[in-house]
């Protein structure tokens, strides 16, 4: 099967008329969720180092940097916005490709959008099918994407960039298949961050670089540019080159009836996903024993979880927020000891905070078969607290808070974007974001959305 052409005209076919109206209540939700998570992450040195750099570039004003008076050209917006989208763990993810797509589909949809004058409708169309391709080339590729040390938000990026951009454009058939296809030759993005205990700062930008790329695609084919007309399933195409055994079938299996942005999981806590499952199953420990989480009651934490958690997070002495974010022993401690729902709990002065590596001293790790082979379908993992008068106690959580099977509410979803812009938005201009958002379908002009990110 021509699978790539198959998504081409899936996307270039497809229009607001086509979809469920749940999808496109879902695809308000996640913009929503994308604002929040922009305007915080780019409170940030990381991101101000991005934005400065982008400011040099000195390109053409086309597109709005979120939360910003800066307006660069829509590729050099779509870098800022998507590595602040991606600045702080705390963006949407799509557990079954293990990847973060809000942060690069949005961005890119929402920087051309501006710069074409889009109507709020057709950004909507193409942040759905944005989500889509991504989403169903990382489930083709599966999880050895990850585990050959592939971040597959940087490598599976592009095409969901790429589609949602070429559908804002407007490409036809062809040009659309070839936006997709030249995608495919800018898929990067390594995991060694993980593994570096005193942190960097790639990861922030692997989302931004990934909705840059997209739009340069779709902005090449749109010139007429080509590209190999199979790159998803050819010899040498992304699939098999990124995986072994790719399952071609997802790429297209119940294509415009089971939309993958309803497969969402949204982030309660600023960390790596693997580590949500912990979380809420050493909260569920709390509940349950009425854990005070002073050092004298634990003798041990063990968790067990997927391989992948196991063998690539356990960093003891955090010497970074990044590292912090993505190191199993800290997390936990965070998960025992605070409030895990407080984004400010990563911060530099907590990262050597005597009571937290304390604890964190005290957790171990192990690779449960049964959650590995669940993976990445499930998030699983499973904690053991061991006290020192003798007592243990054990949680297995299979769905953390946020995933499709245990959904925020659209209240729940609201008031986290309020927290996450208290400081940096009026009420006034909060409130307007959320009225824009909620009546997206009806919007003339996408800049009315963006530009109330300003106030």
């Amino acid at each position: 099967m021509d699978y790539t052409f198959k998504i081409a005209e899936h996307v270039f076919s497809t229009n607001i008329e086509h979809l469920p109206s749940e999808v496109r209540n879902k695809a308000k939700e996640v913009l929503l969720d994308y604002l929040g998570v922009t305007l915080y992450g780019g409170q940030k040195p990381w991101s101000k180092m991005v934005l400065d750099y982008v400011r040099e570039r000195k390109g053409t004003p086309q597109s709005t940097v979120i939360g910003t008076a800066l307006k660069a050209d829509c590729a050099s917006a779509a870098l800022a916005n998507g590595s602040m989208a991606h600045g702080f763990e705390i963006d949407d993810t799509h557990d079954p490709s293990v990847s973060h797509p809000g942060a690069v589909v949005i961005s890119a949809a929402l920087a051309l959008g501006e710069k074409e004058n889009a109507v709020g409708k057709e950004v909507l169309t193409a942040i759905v099918h944005g989500y889509e391709v991504m989403a169903r080339v990382g489930m083709a590729v599966g999880s050895s994407l990850i585990e050959r040390g592939f971040h597959p938000t940087s490598s599976l990026g592009p095409f969901g960039a790429a589609a949602a951009a070429g559908k804002v454009l407007g490409l036809d058939r062809e040009k659309q298949q070839n936006c997709l296809s030249l995608a495919g030759s800018f898929s990067s993005g390594l995991m060694e961050f993980s593994q570096d205990s005193a942190g960097n700062m790639v990861k922030r930008l692997h989302a931004g670089k990934a909705a840059e790329n997209g739009i340069e695609a779709a902005c090449l084919a749109q010139r007429g540019f080509t590209g190999p007309r199979k790159v998803l399933e050819g010899k040498y195409g992304f699939c098999r080159v990124f995986s072994e055994t790719p399952e071609m079938e997802k790429l297209t299996k119940d294509l415009g009836e089971d939309y993958q942005i309803m497969h969402l999981s949204v982030k309660p806590y600023a960390c790596c996903r693997l580590f949500h499952s912990l979380i809420d199953a050493v909260l569920e420990i709390k509940r349950k024993e009425g854990v005070s989480a002073e050092l004298g009651e634990i003798e041990k934490i063990t968790v067990y979880g997927p391989s992948i958690m196991i063998t690539q997070h356990l960093v003891y002495r955090p010497a970074s927020i990044m590292a912090a974010q993505y190191s199993l022993p800290y997390v936990a401690a965070v998960a025992v000891c605070r409030d895990p729902g407080d984004p400010n709990l990563f911060s530099e002065e907590n990262l050597y905070n005597r009571e937290l590596l304390e604890m964190a001293s005290r957790v171990d790790a192990e690779i449960d078969m049964n959650l590995d082979r669940q993976f990445p379908k499930k998030f699983g993992s499973a904690v053991q607290v061991e006290f020192k008068d003798g007592r243990k106690c054990y949680q297995e959580m299979l769905d953390s808070r946020g995933t499709p099977s245990r959904p925020l509410s659209g209240e729940e979803m609201e008031a986290k974007f309020l927290a996450l812009t208290d400081r940096i938005l009026s009420t006034a201009a909060q409130k307007k974001v959320i009225e824009k958002v909620n009546g997206l379908e009806e919007l003339e002009d996408i800049t009315a959305l963006v530009e109330e990110t300003l106030a």
